[in-house]
């Protein structure tokens, strides 16, 4: 089934207005997880691929082998990428110290939390904060801890995006039942934060409840930052990734980094825990898309774990989709979620979507 689902990634390649710089990347990725050298092709548009580097987010896992491992690389591709990796790792450097800060301010006020994607996953998985590429921080606490965490985002200079000033009680309630996180902008800083209360937006999804659980601490400078063990990590990355159809590639080079170095033991721990938190599909998913796009094989029988070929196929559509802001694809993500999630979900998903929309935009007092 995965041969299958080759094929068709070679078929859309065909069609497809980048398809030798998709290859290229491609090739990169495979020969990056393999160890390998391969050639430069004279025939790409270098500008082109340096794009989908920085949309794929992969400017920190390839430059290393760009230099060292691809003959034939302009100098002026690898002075590009070089340039964009300084820049990311100021960034990173950034919100590195603003996590360590956060660290002490939630451990002064007693409140629980973790800190997940960003520099301690980073961390984590690669010994560095600034080893992948991160826009913002996401920090989890639980719900009954939410007020308090906003507070302290406040008087650390954060502001909500969203004024709750003008709502009531009653509607700030019902928002909560449609949204998981709520975003803060520090104006002087410029960093963003999403302050999680779920991981996902299925409030009774059995990752939801062990998150807690499932702590362990990670160095970032001089304090020990809370995240998720590597288990639940990895089952997160499933999650998240599945969630968002994939399309950014560095989502699934985080997902193929953390199992690839597993043992069969495990692996077999991680499959255990799949099955009992519901996330077959997604995990059959991530393993079929790591082997096509990245070549790295795990020994999982991924038939036995819902994996379906047009979840597959619809993913690399997803991957290579040129406009994400267009009908078509509005159409595309419906399809995709219909066939992975059920209908009563995607429903609420689109419903909840737009309770957002009309709560962060139009600003209905009277909407509850």
């Amino acid at each position: 089934m995965v041969e299958k689902s080759n094929t068709e990634l070679h078929k859309l390649l065909k069609k497809h207005p980048a398809a030798k710089e998709y290859e290229f990347l491609f090739d990169c990725c495979r020969a990056s997880f393999a160890n390998t050298t391969i050639l430069y092709p004279d025939d790409i548009n270098a500008g082109v691929f340096y794009d989908l580097l920085q949309h794929h987010k992969l400017i920190t896992h390839l430059y290393p082998f760009l230099k060292d491992k691809c003959e034939g690389v302009s100098d002026e591709l690898l002075q590009r990428v070089q340039q964009a990796l300084k820049q990311n790792k100021l960034h990173l450097l950034k919100l590195s110290g603003e996590l360590v800060r956060l660290s002490k301010l939630f451990e002064e006020n007693q409140i629980p939390w973790l800190s997940i994607k960003g520099p301690a996953l980073s961390m984590q998985l690669y010994g560095d904060v600034a080893a992948r590429q991160s826009g913002d921080l996401d920090i989890l606490v639980n719900e009954a801890d939410l007020e308090k965490a906003m507070k302290i985002l406040t008087e650390a200079g954060y502001e909500s995006l969203i004024d709750f000033t003008k709502y009531s009680a009653d509607q700030i309630k019902f928002m909560r039942k449609y949204y998981r996180d709520i975003s803060f902008e520090h104006s002087f800083q410029q960093i963003k934060i999403e302050l999680h209360w779920l991981v996902d937006i299925v409030k009774n999804h059995p990752l939801n409840k062990t998150s807690f659980k499932e702590m362990k601490n990670t160095l970032i400078g001089n304090a020990l930052i809370p995240v998720c063990s590597d288990s639940y990590n990895t089952q997160y990355l499933c999650l998240h990734g599945s969630r968002h159809g994939w399309y950014r590639l560095f989502w699934l080079w985080d997902f193929a980094a953390s199992i690839s170095g597993m043992t069969s033991t495990e692996i077999d721990n991680i499959v255990c825990l799949v099955k009992k938190n519901k996330l077959c599909k997604e995990l059959g998913q991530a393993i079929a898309l790591s082997s096509i796009i990245f070549g790295v094989n795990v020994s999982v029988d991924i038939n036995q774990y819902a994996y379906s070929s047009r979840i597959v196929k619809l993913s690399l559509r997803y991957i290579l989709a040129i406009n994400y802001m267009d009908f078509s694809h509005t159409l595309l993500r419906m399809r995709y979620k219909l066939n992975i999630y059920s209908y009563h979900f995607v429903i609420t998903y689109y419903y909840r979507r737009s309770i957002v929309f009309l709560m962060r935009h139009l600003h209905f007092p009277k909407m509850v």
